[in-house]
């Protein structure tokens, strides 16, 4: 039970401690709640909001309807959508099942697509995005059955999403409530609920297998330490098909909020000061789009506004975040950060990041403007949130603390273990892979390098397999001097060469996406991307900005050479991971001819 004040109204809001499955959190939320707005989505300009009592019964009724399709308990049932109410709908309805929920990117490679299918079993497949329709016609004689939802295909295996609801209608209008009650009686916490496919920067994916236990203690322990209040404003633009976001999503539900939902993200920027959230999650890669936004702004404002925008920004970037607010920081606040905040819908009341590491600088920065964002840490093998900061146990630099129930420590190595009922079941048909990660203890092997200060606080450090070894002997980490190359808004991703070779290189690739922009404030006169990337003026900015890299650098960090590469990354290419991550193997292989130029090596040379 916690308290909390709204209007100078006392609420109390009693949080059931005995549920143990999704099940029994589902019939919590529907005995507890009635909120009208719970889940929403943006369709035709309009937004259309489920109650929670809506999304009680949609569950049951897909519940019916997958039993009556010939979905049993322990099948696995494939969703390729992208995030929006019917996702989590159908998420639930086939955990209540007792089947096992595989979400699968829709933007993953047909490879993946079908090494999936095959390891997880998958014969019945929710489709609510047209990325897949060709390789899973192709491979139709795979699958029982394939549910459809606002895409052109027929067949004896297709059936249209409202005629799979019609069919579990017809049984939950029958149903009594003995028969729910034997539904959420049949599952047990240490049942498998969902196969996640890691994407791994390697290698073929990891199913990684969680049950409700992972869940349930995920949100228990995120409620515990950050109770919210009633049906405030939760914004959800990242994947559900990811982890995180479906276990914070599961959390807002728990928690009564109201969750707007959008994959739109060409009007993400938008959409957020429509809804004005008051809690998001996010990675950084968005905070860097928002704060490259704001700097361009100020650097195209005028006269007076340019120079209190550009001292304002000076000061939220360096003063420290504790530092006890004067008159000039009231003055900024109310001619420059409260503008910055309505980039963020101007009520924001939390920001959680995740997925990767957040420079100093920038969460300096949102910190100084009034934004109360923190960051946090975990993976998919547990759950995935293993620490996080939060309102009064916050340092910068770190993780935060771990979540109740979690305990942590390092190897003699410097590598991350952690044990709790976070830790995954285990990887799927891999029992020797999972015995490599997860020792006698229960403690799970991160793969990340960190130090834990004495009041419990983590810092990651570093990856334990990108640790490169230079042929001089040198250790190089990669990541953070990608990070830093990055920040340049011309340079998209950054990729470091060093592994067994006499110094670093990086591999440079730009802003695609943004190049017209760029082109227009420097006052360049090219005509296409190519040309503008190509250009003397923008070879010698780059060239210029690993200069002043390499000052912040060991000596034998220095990028001694690079190369801008007028390509871009892709996913279906395998160059990238379905989060966005670089998939390190598949760039060295594409660009091995341009990386041993680098090193004075012909291509073909050994």
């Amino acid at each position: 039970m916690f308290l909390y004040v709204q209007n100078k109204k006392y609420i109390i809001i009693t949080v059931m401690s005995d549920y143990k499955t999704i099940p029994e959190l589902l019939k919590y939320i529907n005995s507890t709640f009635e909120n009208q707005r719970v889940f929403n989505d943006k369709v035709d300009d309009k937004w259309i909001s489920y109650s929670t009592k809506d999304i009680y019964e949609e569950v049951l009724k897909s519940y019916f309807s997958f039993k009556e399709i010939g979905v049993k308990r322990g099948d696995s049932v494939g969703i390729i959508s992208d995030t929006n109410t019917q996702w989590m709908i159908i998420d639930l309805a086939i955990v209540c099942l007792g089947a096992i929920s595989v979400p699968i990117f829709p933007n993953t490679s047909d490879n993946n697509f079908l090494y999936e299918i095959d390891d997880a079993a998958i014969k019945y497949i929710y489709l609510a995005s047209p990325e897949k329709i060709e390789i899973i016609e192709k491979n139709i004689n795979l699958f029982e059955k394939i549910i459809v939802r606002n895409l052109a295909a027929s067949g004896d295996k297709i059936i249209n999403h409202d005629d799979f609801i019609k069919l579990g209608s017809v049984h939950y209008q029958a149903s009594t409530e003995q028969d729910i009650e034997d539904m959420i009686a049949q599952s047990n916490e240490n049942d498998t609920i969902t196969i996640i496919y890691t994407s791994g920067s390697t290698g073929i994916p990891k199913g990684v297998e969680l049950t409700h236990k992972n869940l349930i203690s995920q949100i228990k322990a995120i409620i515990e330490i950050i109770p919210l209040r009633k049906q405030c404003t939760a914004f959800s633009f990242l994947p559900t098909a990811h982890i995180f976001e479906r276990t914070i999503v599961y959390y807002y539900f728990a928690s009564d909020q109201s969750v707007h939902f959008t994959h739109d993200l060409l009007q993400l920027g938008d959409l957020v000061k429509e809804v004005k959230p008051t809690i998001m999650t996010v990675v950084p890669r968005f905070l860097q789009k928002v704060y490259a936004k704001m700097v361009l702004n100020v650097k195209n404002a005028k006269g007076f506004k340019r120079v209190i925008a550009g001292l304002a920004f000076k000061r939220a970037l360096e003063i420290n975040i504790y530092h006890r607010r004067n008159i000039i920081d009231k003055v900024f606040d109310t001619l420059v950060y409260s503008k910055l905040r309505k980039a963020l819908g101007g009520k924001i009341e939390m920001i959680v990041c995740g997925g990767a590491a957040l420079s100093d600088k920038l969460y300096t920065f949102y910190r100084n403007i009034g934004i109360p964002l923190y960051t946090g840490y975990g993976l998919t093998e547990t759950s995935p949130v293993v620490s996080t900061n939060y309102k009064k146990n916050n340092k910068i630099g770190t993780v935060g603390p771990p979540l109740p129930g979690v305990s942590v420590r390092l190897s003699p190595e410097g590598e991350l273990l952690v044990k709790g009922d976070l830790v995954m079941k285990g990887y799927h048909n891999a029992p020797d892979e999972t015995a490599k990660v997860i020792d006698e203890d229960g403690f799970l092997y991160t793969g990340d390098l960190a130090k834990i200060d004495d009041e419990g606080y983590i810092t990651i450090t570093g990856r334990k397999k990108e640790l490169f070894k230079t042929s001089t002997g040198k250790y190089i980490s990669p990541i953070p001097i990608e990070d830093i190359v990055s920040k340049l808004d011309l340079i998209d991703y950054a990729v470091i060469v060093a592994e067994a070779r006499k110094f670093v290189t990086c591999l440079i690739f730009p802003d695609f996406e943004q190049w017209e922009t760029h082109r227009d404030r420097r006052k360049h006169t090219a005509t296409t991307a190519e040309e503008f990337y190509s250009s003397k003026q923008i070879v010698k900015e780059i060239r210029r900005h690993i200069s002043k890299v390499n000052w912040k650098l060991h000596r034998w960090e220095n990028i001694r050479k690079h190369k801008i590469i007028i390509n871009r990354l892709t996913i279906d290419g395998n160059e990238l991971t379905p989060k966005m991550s670089i998939r390190r193997d598949t760039i060295y292989d594409n660009y091995q001819n341009e990386i041993n130029l680098m090193y004075g090596e012909m291509p073909g040379d050994i």
